[in-house]
């Protein structure tokens, strides 16, 4: 059995930073380890160049690890996250992470769907306002900032004192 701490993260450099907790039970051999619990994401982000989504703290975002009749199930969780932003929620309901993309679903803030027209078109506004600002000669140090501080950083945990350093 894997327990994750409430400090435990998942961290791909750039793009995503997840806090993750709960347990999930490894069975099986080593060579075909089955596992079998649920992970909860109470917090985190994900970067995308134009904007940071943010998980949304009312939805229960989760990877289900269940075993079953099929093998490959086992390592191919059940997500269910939703992502938010100033304009937009991106949503996986209850997909096999194998999936997601095709089960992706973008809405406005009113909850309304929006076509992938629509979602190009303010993918493209917010280049736009980000290539203004680099025009500007504001937009890109923070961008650099923004990526390069993420990237290169070291963090820890001493007792009750956490901290971070940049290079």
């Amino acid at each position: 059995r894997v327990s994750l701490g409430k400090d435990f993260e998942i961290v791909y450099p750039y793009l995503v930073t997840f806090g993750a907790s709960g347990a999930v039970t490894l069975d099986g051999s080593t060579a075909n380890p089955v596992p079998s619990g649920k992970i909860c994401f109470p917090r985190g982000e994900l970067n995308l160049l134009t904007s940071r989504m943010e998980l949304k703290r009312d939805v229960e975002n989760y990877a289900l690890f269940e075993k079953g009749g099929d093998p490959l199930a086992a390592v191919d969780p059940i997500l269910n996250l939703s992502l938010e932003d100033r304009d937009v929620v991106l949503q996986v309901k209850e997909v096999r992470a194998s999936n997601w993309a095709q089960q992706l679903s973008i809405v406005d803030k009113r909850g309304e769907q929006i076509d992938e027209s629509a979602w190009i078109g303010l993918v493209r506004s917010r280049l736009e306002e980000l290539q203004k600002g680099i025009e500007a000669g504001v937009g890109l140090p923070g961008l650099a900032a923004r990526y390069l501080f993420n990237l290169y950083s070291v963090r820890g945990k001493l007792g009750s004192l956490q901290w971070r350093l940049y290079p």
